[in-house]
């Protein structure tokens, strides 16, 4: 009578050694991966342009626009996109919002 043939023995993989450790490891790392990117959101960044004498906030400039862009529109819809392009040469600040609506700020 002939035997049967033994089954192969398989063998652990490397990160399997470990039980439930290593699983309980790989858990923790995203909570980490979070609390490093709310770390980067809290920075405080301000963009400044000096020329000509005058300073000028690149932030305040943004804010003046979406609040022009509000007035046109009765707040009756948000600013999501804003570019605003600075011509200190000029004097004036050229925004558009929302690739829909265009105007332009005096800088000084």
């Amino acid at each position: 009578m002939e035997a049967a043939p033994k089954a192969k023995r398989q063998t652990k993989s490397p990160s399997a050694k470990g039980g439930g450790r290593a699983s309980a490891a790989s858990a923790k790392k995203p909570a980490a991966t979070r609390s490093r990117k709310t770390a980067k959101a809290a920075a405080n960044e301000k963009v400044f342009l000096q020329f000509g004498g005058h300073e000028l906030d690149m932030t305040e400039l943004i804010d003046r626009a979406k609040s022009e862009y509000a007035e046109a529109k009765g707040g009756a819809e948000a600013a999501s996109d804003v570019r605003l392009y600075v011509k200190p040469e000029d004097g004036k600040a050229y925004y558009v919002v929302n690739d829909t609506f265009a105007g332009e700020i005096e800088l000084f």
